[in-house]
């Protein structure tokens, strides 16, 4: 018997879990290059190195109260370890916590919790700084229209701060290539209406590709928006296989955005077998909940008809501790998967906490739903009689195969 260990439930416990296969088939696991975790030190010098921009201290000096907009819990990057030397530094230049707003840009997902917040943003900043969550559907103010058309309603209270920031998470995106940057303001803390219009034209317009960041015409339009709405400077996070911080990129909105995206690509990628008969792609770090799960077919993107046989299965495993979770701007509150989410191969879900009506609802017909690692395993044994060659995903969400733009 071969197993390997898999990371799961991202900020809902973190562990690890067995994966036994067969003796007889050959395993791979590919894991991304990954990098080292930043020491608190290594932060604040990266948070005082700025790029393309002024410095944090300099562009703070002489302002009456800042906004911070953050990620919601849906996203990796654990802010506990950022937030102290950024308020520290912003505390330096003369604004102290009483005048310091975090917005999480949660955009048409969930409001976070209380609970949500100590475990993303830690207990003390909690407890001194004031949180709030985004709302698409009140507290917006009107900016007009994007170059692109997209009318333009953003949060009251980032629009009236004095001092703008952002930080995201550089994580792959078929639509934004990769997430952080404007997106956090653009998108997080973005109307339904102006939601709609954006994701309604990459829907008619088909994603625009994994990693593609020039020439993108969705990340240009909210770049466009968040600075009609005064962003001044973002904070980007490259995390490692551990969904701890591994680089800090600050600075302009676009450029800093830019520059942590090339650390990203090496960080992120992937060597993967070709031609294997069951590939498993975890979901983890952004398993909290189904809809977000089938990122873990990114490391296939373009590649998938070569990683996995025609005759091949793929397994999606997921902790989704949330169900399958929310999404208010989409038909029956959820994305509909069409039939080419796993490269026409068959579709097998690993999760404890999914339901048949889940799958049902949202994933292509014939979609396989398994509660129990060890019943998946004898179903696939089953259809791959005697030797059978497999490859594990562990971080399924972040990594990059190769078929991702490289610019």
């Amino acid at each position: 018997m071969t197993t390997i260990n898999i990371p799961w439930a991202a900020w809902h416990g973190d562990e690890q879990i067995p994966l036994a296969f067969p003796a007889s088939w050959d395993v791979t696991e590919a894991r991304m290059q990954d990098a080292p975790a930043l020491s608190d030190q290594a932060i604040g010098d990266r948070l005082r190195t700025s790029i393309a921009a002024v410095p944090l201290a300099q562009l703070a000096q002489g302002r009456q109260n800042a906004v911070i907009v953050v990620e919601d819990i849906t996203r990796p990057t654990p802010l506990y370890r950022l937030l102290p030397p950024l308020l520290a530094e912003l505390e330096a230049a003369g604004i102290p916590r009483g005048r310091i707003r975090i917005l999480i840009g949660s955009a048409s997902h969930r409001p976070n919790t209380r609970t949500d917040m100590v475990k993303k943003l830690g207990q003390a900043v909690v407890d001194t700084v004031e949180v709030r969550n985004h709302h698409p559907y009140e507290n917006l103010v009107s900016l007009g229209m994007s170059d692109r058309g997209t009318p333009i309603f953003i949060n009251r209270d980032f629009v009236e701060a004095d001092l703008k920031i952002a930080i995201g998470t550089i994580v792959p995106h078929e639509d934004a290539g990769f997430g952080g940057g404007a997106k956090v303001v653009g998108i997080g803390l973005a109307s339904v209406e102006t939601l709609a219009v954006i994701h309604g034209r990459t829907v008619a317009e088909g994603p625009v590709g994994l990693g593609r960041l020039e020439g993108n015409f969705c990340r240009s339009d909210f770049e466009d928006i968040a600075l009609r709405a005064g962003l001044e400077m973002t904070i980007n996070v490259v995390i490692n296989s551990q969904r701890d911080i591994a680089g800090v990129f600050a600075g302009h909105p676009v450029e800093a955005h830019r520059a942590a995206a090339v650390l990203a690509r090496q960080v992120y990628a992937t060597e993967l077998p070709p031609e294997v008969d069951v590939g498993v792609f975890n979901a983890y770090p952004k398993d909290t909940e189904l809809m977000l799960g089938f990122n873990a077919l990114n490391p296939g993107y373009r590649i998938g008809e070569q990683l996995i046989q025609p005759d091949g299965t793929v397994v999606v495993t997921m902790a989704a501790p949330e169900g399958y979770g929310y999404h208010s701007i989409n038909s029956r509150q959820g994305f509909v998967y069409g039939p080419d989410l796993a490269w026409q191969r068959r579709l097998v879900v690993y999760s404890p906490n999914l339901t048949p009506a889940d799958i049902q609802r949202f994933c292509p017909a014939g979609t396989l739903l398994f509660k129990d690692w060890s019943s998946l395993i004898q179903m696939l044994e089953a259809q791959y009689p005697g030797q059978a060659r497999a490859v594990v995903l562990p971080h399924g969400a972040i990594q990059l195969g190769g078929g991702e733009h490289k610019a």
